[in-house]
């Protein structure tokens, strides 16, 4: 059964961080080990969990570097994937189900990230979309790079999930 760490990097926004890890725990229960770690980036505020393990950075070494903390201790510690999620992120309780599958089809690929949207009532221009269709706004359906303009382009942001990107596909970078 392969090893799932997930990584929730935490800097001073307690709150963000508890309804993440009260979304992780709703995931589907899978044929896969499940463990969550905290990290800390040098938060002033001291974090109140049970049943979690934390790891606290003495200063904040930014998302990367704190980031990169929590990949190390995972790797150390067994993991076949890393999740590394912002504290901010609810997910979606298959998400650990779905990523698996494309790494199980997919077993020389680098990295994976899901269709990832906003917020109900936190996308960019919340008042071009009927009340139906907030937390249905995406933010994230891959992404391709022009190499000849240097220029990043997102696929789907800002619109409104119709399906079209519900299939896997290649992606130059991943968020």
């Amino acid at each position: 059964m392969p090893k799932v760490f997930i990584i929730v990097l935490n800097w001073n926004r307690q709150k963000d961080t508890l309804d993440c890890l009260k979304s992780i725990r709703k995931l589907t229960v899978g044929d896969y080990i499940l463990e969550t770690i905290v990290l800390d980036n040098g938060s002033t505020e001291k974090l109140a969990l049970k049943n979690v393990k934390v790891i606290s950075n003495r200063e904040n070494l930014g998302f990367a570097g704190g980031n990169n903390v929590g990949i190390k201790y995972a790797l150390e510690n067994g993991a076949d994937y890393v999740l590394v999620l912002n504290n901010d992120t609810l997910v979606d309780r298959n998400l650990v189900m779905e990523l698996l599958k494309v790494a199980r089809k997919y077993k020389d690929f680098g990295a994976a990230s899901p269709k990832i949207y906003f917020a109900g009532g936190f996308e960019y221009h919340k008042d071009r979309y009927k009340k139906s269709q907030l937390s249905k706004v995406i933010w994230y359906a891959g992404g391709k790079i022009d190499w000849d303009n240097v220029y990043g382009k997102t696929r789907g942001v800002d619109e409104v999930d119709t399906g079209d990107y519900d299939s896997i596909e290649e992606t130059d970078f991943a968020t």
